[in-house]
């Protein structure tokens, strides 16, 4: 005979309780996901709110370099000084040979147009300390904007922005505003025999020290300034930081660096950086740094 085996009830498995691990547990991971990414969103906007504000005082800083075009009449005024010495020499030596009874009256006015070039130049290197000046005091008094606007996020801050290099400089291949001596044929065949004068906008190459034969013991420093075009003056701009030329560092790593520089500046970086942190999950602490670069007006026309 077959034998009958007992019937087994199963009992049903209850997954109540698994089901709420498994769903805590989604809740969560998607709470995660979602406060990474706004946690990643509030970076994106900390880094352009901060990029905007860098602009915003780059542009301020190059604005004030050329104030009142001063680094524009500052080389008229150097080339225009070494030109009277240029023609003083000459008027001197022609003295000497064919009227040596001048002589004296001649050297007079070369001693003079010399002094003259000296007190150019001493204006020049005030000129420089005063810019220097103006940009370490808008450093003192600027107030950087941090992150404004949205609500900040319980889980993440940031502290206030902080300056930590400012680099004084030029624009590179921006020729100087000053228009070669094509009134005076003989400077300017020696300016060209130099190397001095672009053959084709007829200008001054920028941060050029121009020199005399006969003054060995003077120089003349003409500053990168873009010259007018068609009476348009050309305006303040944010540029690339690759064609920036460094000329000083005047902030460095957040300290004040006594620096002076040769050439009176054209163009001003900086660099600035925001400390920020964000604990989700543990905290990440980090730094978001942004940099511009901004070159100043170009000089005024003559005929304005």
């Amino acid at each position: 005979m077959p034998v009958k085996l007992p019937i087994v009830k199963r009992k049903p498995v209850r997954l109540q309780g698994n089901m709420l691990i498994m769903v805590a547990l989604s809740i969560f991971m998607l709470m995660l996901v979602v406060a990474l990414g706004m946690s990643i969103q509030y970076c994106f906007f900390s880094n352009k709110n901060l990029q905007f504000s860098s602009d915003q005082f780059t542009v301020g800083l190059a604005t004030n370099l050329n104030c009142n075009d001063r680094i524009g009449q500052m080389n008229n005024i150097v080339v225009s000084s070494r030109e009277l010495i240029f023609n003083s020499k000459n008027t001197d030596d022609n003295i000497n040979q064919n009227a040596p009874q001048l002589a004296l009256l001649a050297n007079n006015f070369l001693t003079e147009s010399i002094q003259g070039a000296d007190l150019v130049e001493r204006a020049r290197s005030q000129q420089i300390t005063l810019i220097i000046g103006d940009v370490r005091n808008a450093i003192k008094q600027t107030t950087l904007i941090g992150n404004t606007g949205p609500p900040i996020l319980p889980w993440a801050k940031s502290s206030e922005p902080e300056i930590t290099n400012v680099r004084l400089g030029s624009i590179e291949q921006v020729e100087s505003n000053v228009q070669g001596p094509y009134g005076n044929s003989g400077l300017l065949s020696l300016d060209t025999e130099y190397g001095y004068i672009d053959p084709i906008s007829h200008l001054y190459f920028g941060n050029c020290i121009l020199r005399l034969p006969g003054i060995t013991d003077r120089q003349f420093s003409v500053a990168s300034l873009p010259a007018p075009v068609n009476l348009i003056v050309a305006p303040v701009k944010l540029t690339s930081a690759t064609v920036f030329h460094e000329i000083a560092s005047i902030f460095v790593n957040g300290s004040q660096k006594i620096n002076t520089c040769s050439q009176l500046p054209s163009a001003v970086q900086v660099d600035i950086q925001m400390p920020i942190a964000n604990r989700v999950l543990f905290e990440i602490k980090d730094k978001v740094k942004v940099g511009s670069t901004a070159a100043t007006n170009g000089a005024l026309s003559l005929a304005l």
